[in-house]
């Protein structure tokens, strides 16, 4: 149930040049106090370990780690409860109720493809149903080893080092039951249209998200995102970069450093955390 409900978040990112030699980790400062920021992935392949070095780095030269939200919280059997109950639909309702008949149609056969019948999805809310397909087509690739954001929330909790959330489980709940509200056929189009990307993309996306390519992120995975269906931009980036800054803002008032992890494409375009803090005057440097 983690991994379905980190999924939202996932980047997608896309081939990379071989000459551009960087890292998913950027030192903001204001001259005199800094905060890491690293992009994230939520689910990795065996062979994604070792972690890119200035993660590591990162890590060690932080005295509080900050996550997007609470992961512990996130797989307790009560919070597992909570959460089915928020994304699924009250009684007599459905998602094909809210989509397109040719669009319910391609969900069936995309989950029955995957040995899901539709009577297992159909009374989910639409931000429940991305996630499970993003969730089925990663484990699909391999992709069933810990994330970038579990890996270092395991390190902190053994080295008894400080963990900070950028927002609560509740918050993530209540996102991922409205998100598409009003536009569920918007909403999963979309994402029929990614999965179905993914197979051919995953070797690019690992090598894009390793090195820190914020060009290619922008122009493959936020461009076409804001293009295509610009009410999902707002919410699924723009809204939560927007409530973000103000907290990183304030960890860059202290002398304490932290490391504050994010999904990779929070980080890409002209509404991504990089950008947004640069233009609030802090220097922004990539981790070599």
């Amino acid at each position: 149930m983690h991994r379905l409900r980190a999924l939202a978040l996932a980047a997608i990112l896309t081939p990379l040049s071989p000459a551009f030699a960087g890292s998913p980790v950027w030192k903001v400062s204001d001259g005199e106090n800094r905060v890491f920021l690293g992009a994230t992935v939520h689910l990795l392949a065996a062979d994604d370990y070792p972690l890119p070095s200035t993660l590591a780095t990162a890590y060690a030269r932080s005295a509080r780690l900050v996550l997007e939200t609470d992961l512990a919280r996130l797989q307790s059997p009560a919070t597992a409860a909570v959460m089915l109950a928020a994304l699924s639909y009250p009684p007599g309702q459905s998602i094909r109720q809210f989509v397109a008949p040719d669009t319910y149609d391609e969900l069936a056969r995309f989950f029955a493809a995957r040995g899901v019948a539709m009577t297992q999805v159909d009374g989910f809310r639409p931000g429940m149903i991305s996630t499970m397909m993003t969730l089925l087509e990663l484990q699909r690739l391999g992709l069933t080893a810990p994330g970038v954001d579990a890996h270092f929330e395991a390190r902190a909790v053994r080295d008894g080092k400080p963990l900070g959330r950028l927002e609560s489980v509740d918050d993530q709940i209540g996102f991922l039951a409205r998100m598409g509200k009003g536009r569920e056929d918007d909403l999963l189009r979309y994402s029929l249209r990614e999965v179905d990307k993914l197979p051919s993309l995953w070797p690019a996306i690992r090598n894009a998200w390793r090195d820190g390519n914020m060009d290619q992120l922008a122009e493959l995975g936020v461009t076409p995102l804001e293009q295509d269906f610009p009410r999902i931009y707002e919410d699924l980036l723009v809204a939560r970069n927007q409530a973000w800054i103000p907290q990183i803002e304030a960890m860059l008032q202290s002398r304490e450093t932290e490391l504050v992890l994010v999904g990779a494409l929070h980080l890409a375009g002209r509404d991504g955390l990089l950008e947004q803090l640069a233009a609030r005057g802090y220097m922004i440097e990539q981790l070599r």
